[in-house]
């Protein structure tokens, strides 16, 4: 590897945090897996901590098409909808949030390692995760804060209508040329400056 040193450590690691012998029987079945996980751990610290903190991603980056083909974008946001939807604590739904974006960061990181993508399909696939991690964070909150404190109203022509809102994607995040090391910069924009929630 790149760097031997830093595979053993994260081996160590690694073999700390699992079932040591059903997993090296995994292995020993898996000879392809062995060697992915040689290349990650020997040449990056982020996406081998990613895979130690949960191990069960070794069983999913096996899986067919999980690092065959480039992520869909319309593909994973069915797969974050799924998960997603039996759960009602806003917290719960953070938490996925959070550990969808582990994964897909580890599919999109190993495929670049793996030059099994090129520059411009890895911005695009972190743009589309970042897009789609924004957008899901957004439905989520909201829910929660107009369960709270009602419906975001202004006046109209003397009417009351419901306040729109789009997050916007500015720089690299506009563009869909996000790198790993990227801030996400966003505008929050409301359709009037003037209202007040509502409850219904």
């Amino acid at each position: 590897t790149a760097d031997p040193d830093q595979a053993l450590n994260h081996w160590e690691r690694m073999l700390s945090n699992v079932t040591r012998s059903s997993f090296l029987d995994y292995l020993h079945s898996s000879p392809r897996m062995l060697d992915l996980l040689c290349t990650i751990f020997g040449n990056s610290d982020a996406l081998a901590f990613t895979i130690i903190r949960d191990p069960t991603l070794v069983y999913w980056l096996a899986e067919e098409d999980v690092l065959s083909r480039p992520p869909a974008r319309k593909g994973i946001e069915q797969s974050l909808h799924k998960q997603l939807s039996h759960l009602t604590v806003k917290e719960l739904k953070l938490e996925v949030l959070r550990r969808f974006r582990r994964r897909e960061m580890l599919r999109i990181g190993v495929r670049d390692l793996l030059r099994l993508a090129d520059v411009p399909e890895t911005t695009a696939s972190l743009s589309d995760l970042a897009a789609l991690l924004i957008h899901a964070a957004y439905e989520i909150v909201d829910a929660d804060l107009r369960r709270q404190y009602g419906v975001p109203m202004h006046k109209r022509q003397g009417k009351w209508v419901e306040t729109g809102f789009a997050v916007m994607g500015m720089g690299k995040l506009g563009g869909r040329e996000l790198n790993y090391s990227s801030d996400v910069d966003l505008i929050y924009v409301y359709a009037s400056h003037d209202g007040e929630t509502r409850a219904f």
